[in-house]
């Protein structure tokens, strides 16, 4: 059996989650930050740039996307202990302007 604790690529439990978030924006990164998997509504919503662009402040993502506009977005993380790969799901409160924003997205990205 191979050492999974080396291995960048996602474990099964964590293909799962991922597909359990189809309609909200998610990343899973490797230990060395390398992305491993996106949702279409991250893709949608980060493009290539990734998240060195996003202002963040104790769990909350601030970023303005070009067709969007600005947001205000509650980062939630997720640890997988044994690979380190950590899973990032951004959400927004519901009936703000920016949850609005990101249903907009996922119907249309």
């Amino acid at each position: 059996m191979a050492n999974r604790a080396h291995d960048d690529s996602p474990s099964p439990i964590m293909m799962r989650i991922m597909d359990g978030l189809a309609d909200l924006p998610a990343v899973l990164f490797s230990r060395s930050g390398a992305v491993l998997l996106r949702t279409r509504p991250a893709v949608a919503l980060l493009g290539d740039r990734g998240l060195a662009h996003v202002v963040h402040r104790r769990g909350f993502l601030r970023l303005r996307h070009p067709q969007l506009g600005e947001l205000v977005l509650c980062c939630t993380r997720l640890l997988d202990p044994v690979q380190s790969h950590l899973l990032l799901v951004l959400t927004a409160e519901p009936g703000s302007p920016s949850h609005e924003r990101l249903r907009l997205l996922a119907a249309t990205g």
